[in-house]
């Protein structure tokens, strides 16, 4: 997606529902999601990124954090709990307005908003700490690169990157049998009610490994899936996964779509 249309995208959710749109749990929809519990997932992720890399032998100062693509603010609260300063940046006003309404660390936590096309705002080697996950997935591989090299370029010489992108994007066309749906406009929201279900219920994976999992999709809403998007490639169905840890815990947040 282009910059332009990626602002006026998140504009729309952030004036909409911008806790669901950052985490689209099927039953947190339409204001379902409690302030508390929203920003409580945010302190969960940090703190367990922050574990990893103590295991890792990684020491991380807790000088100043970036937080790429910031939303409203779930990791950036997040955050400003543990370091000294934390910044957090995103494409949307609708969004970063939200974020200043439940921003709890007025002092340490300051929120920016950035159209441009890299991260000119802030020099060199300014954050001890950058993070960013469910960012850049969003954007065409050209804006995402160059944004990757900017984290780079901002972080300290003793800092930590983090950013989580898919791996890859798997696309298998239909069975020419099939029935394909031409898309004539957004879904409602009723339509958006499915069943997943794969015949692996565990596997064992050697780092770096390829895996291929079938699963199987339900559609179980009223509504006719389109099998073929618009013209501009847009309101197709995609699949995509995360990884749990053994106890539930999420390990990793959208892998391959």
């Amino acid at each position: 997606m282009r910059l332009g249309a990626l602002k006026r995208h998140w504009n729309r959710l952030g004036r909409r529902d911008p806790f669901w749109a950052v985490l689209t749990h099927s039953d947190k929809q339409d204001g379902g999601w409690d302030a508390g519990q929203f920003f409580g997932t945010g302190v969960e992720e940090i703190a367990d990124v922050l574990r990893r890399a103590t295991r890792l032998g990684l020491a991380v100062p807790r000088c100043r954090a970036l937080d790429f693509g910031c939303g409203v603010g779930r990791i950036t609260q997040a955050l400003a709990g543990e370091f000294e300063q934390c910044d957090g940046v995103d494409i949307s006003n609708s969004m970063l307005e939200a974020a200043r309404r439940h921003n709890r660390h007025p002092g340490r936590c300051v929120y920016h908003l950035n159209i441009a096309p890299d991260l000119a705002l802030f020099a060199d080697g300014r954050f001890s700490f950058v993070y960013s996950t469910l960012v850049l997935q969003h954007m065409e591989p050209r804006y995402s690169k160059v944004y990757i090299r900017e984290l780079v370029r901002v972080l300290a010489s003793d800092g930590l990157l983090v950013f989580q992108l898919p791996s890859h994007r798997a696309v298998h066309e239909p069975s020419s049998s099939g029935a394909q749906t031409p898309v004539s406009g957004r879904l409602p929201a009723s339509a958006f009610k499915a069943r997943l279900a794969s015949e692996q219920l565990s596997l064992s994976v050697r780092a770096g490994e390829d895996i291929t999992l079938k699963v199987t999709v339900e559609n179980r809403s009223p509504c006719a899936w389109p099998a073929l998007p618009d013209c501009r490639g847009r309101f197709q169905i995609n699949l995509a996964n995360h990884w749990l840890q053994e106890n539930g815990d999420v390990l990793q947040r959208d892998d391959a779509r």
